[in-house]
Formats: structure tokens, sequence, C-alpha cells
């Protein structure tokens, strides 16, 4: 997390980032099969080993993206203390659905089958239902820390494009100044040479009214 070699260096909108991409989208789909194959099973009575193989690997996938969300919004919630406010119901519901979820498929599916098909099936969509809601929060909060940045990144170049112009007219005001003190003491040189070409008076002096390297020559 500290490493600055994941996508985003700015851990809130990363780990908001993976569980609308990532986390959540796989939970809905491996919830959404094991429900299905789930209360398929049930109504057929037809648990067999394949069903028990396929349901426990869909199981064990759910735990995994699930443990992984949690981990990820603790990081969020100690980067910025706003997600757990807005967040952490919703978190707190779909732990508990889970739960449930993981209760049910293990004690009355796996072992003894003796829940309902229609029950189980409720059980998954109360599952679904709490994962699309925190889903949809996440992503509200995911738009408005995107927002925020992209906010912060317009005042920083809009305040390196102004210190760059007041850089620029910084030079251009030495530029002038050097020019036109150049320039000055040039034009007299060249107008009182003029006068001596004029006059052919070898004898006189130039003077100009400066100090710089232009007054030895």
């Amino acid at each position: 997390d500290y490493s600055n070699l994941i996508l985003d260096p700015a851990l809130d909108s990363f780990y908001m980032m993976d569980s609308v991409i990532n986390k959540l989208p796989s939970m809905l789909e491996f919830a959404g099969q094991v429900r299905g194959k789930g209360a398929k099973a049930l109504a057929s009575k037809d648990i067999n080993m394949k069903t028990n193989s396929d349901l426990k690997v869909l199981s064990h996938a759910i735990d995994t993206n699930f443990d992984a969300l949690l981990a990820g919004f603790q990081t969020a919630y100690d980067t910025r203390d706003s997600l757990k406010k807005d967040l952490d119901g919703l978190r707190v519901d779909l732990v508990n659905k889970v739960e449930k979820f993981n209760k049910d498929l293990n004690n009355h599916v796996f072992i003894n089958q003796d829940i309902e098909p229609m029950a189980f099936f409720s059980t998954g969509t109360d599952l679904i239902n709490s994962a699309d809601k925190l889903y949809m929060q996440s992503n509200k909060e995911l738009s408005m820390i995107l927002e925020e940045r992209v906010a912060e990144l317009e005042a920083k170049n809009l305040q390196l494009i102004l210190e760059s112009l007041a850089f620029a007219i910084f030079l251009g005001a030495i530029f002038m100044a050097f020019y036109h003190s150049v320039s000055g003491a040039v034009g007299s040189v060249v107008s009182q040479l003029k006068d001596i070409e004029n006059q052919r008076d070898l004898s006189r002096d130039i003077t100009i009214d400066t100090k710089d390297e232009l007054s030895e020559i």
C-alpha cells in the first residue's frame, strides 16, 4: 500500500475503485451462481458430488473476494474518515447477510439438505441486494473522491500557470530594463560620434551616463 507500486497511490480511491470494479461485481456473480445452483439442487433433491464441489468452489470465491473487500474498506477508512460514516452501515449489513448465507449453505445444503429451495434462494437474494446497495454507495463515494482530486489537480495546474506567467513577466521586465539601459547609452554614443564627424573635432570627449562596461569602452 505504501510502496507507490499500486495503480493509484491514493489508497482511498484505489480501494473504492477495486471494490466497485473487481470485488463487489465478482461477489454478486458468484453469489448469484450459488443461489441458483443451490436452489436447483435442493428442489431436485439431487446434491451429487459434482454439484457439491461446484458450490464449494463458488462459496470459496465469495469468501475470498469478501475478505479482500473488507480489508480494502478498512484501508480506505484509515485514509479517509468520511468513508466509514457513509459506508460502514452497508458494510455491516453485508457481513450479516454473508454469514447467514454461508450458514444456510454449510448447514442446510452441504450437510442436511433440510431447507426449502425458495428459503435458500431468498437468503441468496438478500445477500445480492445488500451487496448491490454497497456497490451503489461505493460507486457514489468513488465519484466524489475522483471529482475532488480532479478539482485539486486543476487548482494546482492553475497555480502553476500563474506562477509561470509571473516568472515570464519578471524575466520580461529584467530584459526591458537591460535593453533600455544599453540602448540609451548606445544611442548617446552614436549621437555624439555623429556630432564629432560633422564638426570634425577629434579632440572632443564622448561622455555617457553609465557605470557598466560600456563606459570603459
